[in-house]
């Protein structure tokens, strides 16, 4: 599954649109999306230090990609060797990273997202316990789940983490902080107030009836006729990746 999904070509650059948006929405450190997104990746970048202080304090674990011993070896190596030293030690690696790009650039992309959330939270004076925390909850944390969620998730892709994503919903909406929950309402107000607008433009075109119900639900379908893009390699719609369970509760 994991394979199947992030070998996927239209994984990355899905997946981090969808990132970008549920950040946005769930972030407790002001995270804004896309912009914060490539802040992300340039902090990934330049400050190996604050990185390699992210991966010490198990921050890289909520990714897709599971941080195994293998993997936070990986990680360790990357941030302590030079490239010619990496390579060396772990030649397999490469060719590895080299026949599965699509599914390195997506989990880089998706781990960009977490860090730049926590560098938010640190450059706020948070802990380093505190900011991982952040940076776990501001998408989908893929590595909460408990020893019954785990047999589960080897049958049912994704079980745990939809479970997961639920829960930070409904954590989102708690009526005893009322700072939050009046936070979920405004952002959840946008995402009707936006869809109710897409959907007048689109609620008397053909084509876009022809649609599965799938794809209105979990994607704005942005009609590319009205901006002179309405060529055969784009198609009908632009899709947009809807944040999930807030897409699905308030835009659909």
């Amino acid at each position: 599954t994991f394979g199947a999904v992030t070998g996927n070509p239209e994984f990355a650059g899905t997946n981090w649109m969808r990132d970008q948006f549920t950040a946005g929405l769930q972030s407790r450190n002001r995270y804004i999306p896309f912009v914060h997104g490539v802040y992300g990746v340039y902090k990934m970048i330049t400050d190996k230090k604050l990185m390699q202080e992210f991966v010490l304090n198990g921050g890289a674990s909520a990714a897709l990609m599971p941080l195994n011993r293998e993997n936070l070896r990986l990680s360790l190596d990357q941030l302590s060797m030079t490239k010619t030293q990496f390579i060396a030690n772990h030649p397999t690696h490469l060719l590895s990273m080299l026949k599965d790009v699509l599914t390195y650039a997506g989990t880089k992309s998706e781990l960009a997202t977490r860090f730049a959330e926590y560098s938010l939270a640190r450059g706020r004076g948070k802990s380093a316990q505190q900011s991982v925390l952040d940076s776990k909850d501001v998408t989908l944390d893929f590595d909460r789940m408990g020893r019954t969620a785990r047999v589960i998730n080897k049958v049912i892709p994704f079980f745990a983490v939809s479970i997961n994503g639920i829960g930070r919903f409904a954590e989102m909406h708690n009526l005893r902080n009322r700072p939050l929950f009046a936070r979920a309402m405004v952002n959840g107000a946008a995402l009707s107030a936006a869809s109710l607008a897409l959907w007048w433009v689109n609620k008397d075109d053909e084509e876009w009836k022809k649609q599965p119900s799938w794809l209105r639900d979990f994607f704005w379908l942005i009609p590319t006729k009205d901006i002179g893009l309405s060529l055969p390699v784009v198609g009908p719609f632009i899709p947009i990746p809807k944040p999930p369970i807030w897409g699905q509760v308030y835009g659909s």
